[in-house]
């Protein structure tokens, strides 16, 4: 069974997408079992309970470096459109202009991700002007559904946003 989520881009301008884990959620799972394992560990009786919930912290710890989809390394020095759009074809990342839609892999049902977004742009300088971040996205909650987002819903608040001017 699988769902997915869509991107369309109905912006101006050219945007590039992927989809990784949402670390906000991981990082709230792994705290609670944290403090699970904490309150198991002082209940008598429940020491069994208390080692189990440590070894999935353990578990979803290491997951998160291994899903996890890393920022393109975009370089910060002068390069050229097409060196740096390499550089996001390398990471996984999808180009789409103005109009066309971006479109999971299956996923789980109803499974929380993020979709990571870069905009690459001429700036006034003559070199480049690269945006990246990402936003909460859910994949769709029936097998085969799709769930859609627009681009200009998210395009001026996207989280962990980052902008690297290249002269």
């Amino acid at each position: 069974m699988g769902s997915h989520f869509s991107v369309i881009n109905d912006t101006d301008k050219t945007v590039w997408v992927t989809h990784g884990t949402n670390l906000g959620v991981l990082t709230i799972a792994v705290n609670t079992l944290r403090a699970l394992a904490t309150l198991s560990a002082v209940i008598p009786g429940y020491g069994t309970a208390a080692s189990a919930i440590t070894m999935a912290v353990s578990a979803a710890v290491d997951q998160v470096g291994r899903c996890c989809v890393p920022r393109p390394g975009i370089p910060r020095h002068h390069a050229a459109l097409h060196e740096i759009e390499a550089v996001l074809m390398q990471a996984g990342m999808r180009k789409r202009p103005p109009g066309q839609t971006f479109t999971s892999d299956p996923l789980c049902l109803s499974l929380v991700q993020q979709a990571e977004v870069a905009i690459v742009e001429k700036n006034e300088y003559g070199g480049l002007t690269i945006t990246t971040g990402h936003f909460t996205v859910w994949s769709g909650a029936t097998h085969e559904s799709n769930q859609m987002y627009r681009m200009s819903d998210h395009i001026h608040s996207l989280e962990g946003k980052e902008t690297i001017n290249i002269p």
